[in-house]
């Protein structure tokens, strides 16, 4: 039963990365590009580190203890790969603004700060 969770996930986490990938292709300028890869890739890192997290609680319930330090391994490179996927998406993107990549937009925010 857990081997269909796992595969479940796994497959979702396909379907998302896919996504994002379809996402880099079809989108015209470089925010939603950004904007496809970094949400619908993030999603499908949820569902591997959630299928690596499972599987290792199945091993664990079966008498496996050495899954506990994974978990608490995997849960580290969700934080650190949460974190820097955020901050390296904003500063792509804000220093393609600053560059001369201006989104066409009826309000713009950063248009009082750049001068």
């Amino acid at each position: 039963m857990i081997d269909i969770a796992v595969i479940i996930l796994l497959a979702l986490s396909a379907v998302f990365c896919i996504l994002g990938v379809i996402g880099l292709f079809r989108f015209k300028d470089a925010y939603t590009r950004v904007h496809a890869a970094g949400l619908v890739s993030g999603l499908g890192f949820i569902f591997v580190v959630a299928a690596a997290i499972v599987y290792a609680a199945s091993e664990i319930s079966v008498g496996n203890t050495a899954y506990v330090s994974f978990i608490f391994h995997v849960a580290f490179a969700f934080i650190v790969v949460l974190i820097t996927a955020i901050v390296s998406t904003h500063v792509i993107m804000r220093s393609a603004y600053h560059s001369g990549n201006v989104p066409k937009v009826k309000v713009d925010a950063l248009k009082e700060e750049k001068k």
